[in-house]
């Protein structure tokens, strides 16, 4: 017969919380659609969250051609493929799954003559790209990554 375990022993034993760290709930539902419906109904503004087209332009120069395909993945309702197509990209498509994401979306740009053709939005879920099998993109932006990365460099 195994002896018992005392209390504090065992697979978890040593691991500590880290301060703040909420579990995996928070970081779990970023995938569902909810979430984010719910997350864009309470704060309708514009949200870039880190990092704006103005501190990635840099960056964006050296890896984007401007006249390239570039799909803006999970875009929120950010500025950025906005910004993107002001400063000169020719083709720069923004998908998000959110249906108020896309309907802050359409009330902000649809019938908008200031905003030029090359700025094109669809509500669509990464994980089923049916939507793409007919056409490339060149590149894709996950702003999200380049936000948690740039910040974990600079910071």
């Amino acid at each position: 017969m195994a002896p018992k375990k005392k209390k504090g022993e065992g697979k978890k034993a040593g691991r500590r919380k880290e301060k703040g760290f909420k579990g995996p709930g928070k970081i779990l539902a970023y995938h569902d659609e909810e979430y984010w419906n719910s997350r864009y109904a309470n704060q309708p503004e514009p949200f870039d969250w880190y990092q704006s087209y103005k501190e990635l332009k840099g960056l964006f120069e050296m890896y984007l051609p401007k006249d390239n395909k570039i799909l803006n993945a999970g875009c929120g309702n950010g500025m950025l493929g906005e910004d993107m197509v002001r400063d000169g990209y020719l083709d720069v498509v923004n998908v998000d799954n959110s249906s108020t994401c896309f309907d802050q979306l359409n009330l902000r740009y649809k019938g908008n003559k200031d905003i030029p053709s090359a700025f094109t939005w669809f509500r669509q879920d990464m994980k089923d790209l049916k939507m793409f099998k007919d056409f490339s993109m060149d590149h894709v932006i996950d702003k999200g990554f380049l936000d948690s990365i740039l910040v974990s460099i600079f910071s």
